[in-house]
């Protein structure tokens, strides 16, 4: 076994251990923010206000949770949904491999009343992220979150 050994002389070594401590701090501080976009929804309550300020009503029973890595937002079909995002002031891209809770409620008041829509909510230490309208069929659609109109 060899051992490598590097001598510093008393600047560098002081140059070095400021850089640790800076690049430590720096590093503990942009994990430990909370999720800069989007507002708070950490409950059911606060989402489903969400959801009723821009005009959707939701069967808050009925709310799915799940927890994933948000996929690569770069290419393929994560580009197009990433795309629609940005349109609605969110982007997904910052959180590129993190873990996001994805909550999924039904919405009940939808103009077409012979789908089945969702409203799908990413948050981030809970915080909004993205998300969606969508129906639930074939020849359904996909919405960015944005007010009923």
């Amino acid at each position: 076994m060899r051992a490598y050994s590097v001598e510093l002389g008393r600047r560098n070594w002081w140059s070095a251990a400021v850089l640790t401590v800076l690049l430590g701090a720096g590093l503990f501080f942009y994990c430990a923010l909370p999720c800069p976009q989007g507002q708070k929804m950490a409950t059911r309550e606060e989402r489903t206000a969400f959801l009723a300020s821009l005009g959707w009503e939701c069967d808050a029973g009925a709310e799915t949770q799940k927890r994933m890595k948000l996929a690569d937002c770069s290419t393929g079909s994560m580009k197009e949904y990433n795309d629609m995002q940005r349109v609605c002031g969110y982007d997904l891209s910052p959180y590129v491999g993190k873990t996001v809770d994805i909550y999924t409620l039904p919405i009940t008041n939808y103009p077409d009343g012979n789908r089945q829509v969702y409203a799908v909510l990413f948050l981030r230490k809970g915080h909004l992220i993205g998300g969606d309208l969508h129906a639930a069929a074939l020849d359904g659609f996909m919405i960015g979150l944005e007010s009923r109109s």
